[in-house]
C-alpha cells in the first residue's frame, strides 16, 4: 500500500500510480509526501528543491525524515539546467547540496540515511514508487553476488551422465 499526503492528491503522480493497480490511501503524514510500505519518500520538483534549500525549509524536512526513519528517499523531479540558469546557481552548489542531502543525518543514535534520486518527470516518479513498493512487498532487500557457473565441457557432461545411472 502507498499512503499519500492530501497535498499530492491533485498532482499527476497519484493519477499515474492508479495505472499500476496499487492500493492507495490518502492521509496526513508527519514526514514525506508518500509512505511506501513504511518507507517515507519526499517528492520535490526541482524548483521546489532549490527554493526549499535556499530558504532552509529543506533542512528541517530532512532532519525530521532522518530522525524518524532509518532509511528514506528524496525524489527530485525535473531538469536542473533551467533552475541553475534562472537562479544563477552553480552546478557545483547543486551537486554539493545533493551530497549533503544524502550524507547528513539527524543527531547521533537516531541517524537515518536519506537516498536522493533524480528523475525527469512525474511519470518516472510514479514508476519509482511502483518499483519501490514492489521490491518491498517481495522483500527483495538483500543483495547477493551473482554466482558464475563454469560452462560444463563434454568430459564433465559424460561423467555427470555416468554418475546418474544407478549402480
Amino acid at each position: 500500500m502507498i499512503v499519500i499526503t492530501p497535498n499530492e492528491k491533485r498532482g499527476p503522480v497519484p493519477k499515474e500510480l492508479e495505472k499500476y493497480d496499487i492500493p492507495i490511501v490518502y492521509q496526513d503524514l508527519k514526514v514525506g509526501d508518500y509512505l511506501v510500505n513504511g518507507l517515507p519518500v519526499e517528492r520535490k520538483e526541482i524548483s521546489d528543491y532549490v527554493s526549499s534549500k535556499q530558504s532552509g525549509h529543506l533542512d528541517d524536512q530532512l532532519f525530521n525524515q532522518s530522525n524518524s526513519y532509518g532509511i528514506s528517499y528524496v525524489i527530485i523531479e525535473g531538469s536542473i539546467m533551467t533552475q541553475l540558469v534562472e537562479r544563477q546557481i552553480t552546478r557545483q552548489s547543486y551537486i554539493s547540496s545533493l551530497v549533503g542531502t544524502s550524507l547528513k543525518r539527524a543527531e547521533e543514535g537516531k541517524s537515518g540515511q536519506i537516498i536522493t534520486v533524480n528523475v525527469e518527470s512525474y511519470f518516472e516518479t510514479a514508476m519509482f514508487l511502483y518499483y519501490l513498493h514492489k521490491k518491498l512487498e517481495e522483500k527483495d532487500l538483500i543483495r547477493f553476488p551473482k554466482i558464475m557457473k563454469k560452462p560444463i565441457g563434454t568430459k564433465d557432461m559424460l561423467i555427470y551422465i555416468l554418475c546418474s545411472i544407478p549402480g
